[in-house]
């Protein structure tokens, strides 16, 4: 995912920790200065691409794809 906000991002920074598409909303709202609802799934990316990693990140991922042919994807991260 490439993403350009040069007043946020420094330019040619990289984080490998996983996200998935539900975080884009969050992010979103973030940078448009909007309250994100506490029941939306997802979590905001900005403090990785602001610092290009967090403490308490996701160590886990799990993805379900449910339409034909299901796909079921766990990652851990060491």
């Amino acid at each position: 995912m490439l993403i350009r906000y040069p007043e946020k991002i420094k330019p040619g920074s990289v984080s490998t920790e996983p996200v998935q598409n539900l975080d884009f909303a969050p992010t979103f709202l973030h940078y448009a200065e909007v309250p994100i609802p506490e029941d939306m799934q997802g979590e905001s990316l900005h403090p990785l691409l602001e610092n290009g990693s967090v403490d308490d990140w996701r160590t886990a991922l799990y993805y379900h794809y449910y339409e034909y042919p299901a796909f079921h994807m766990f990652i851990i991260v060491p």
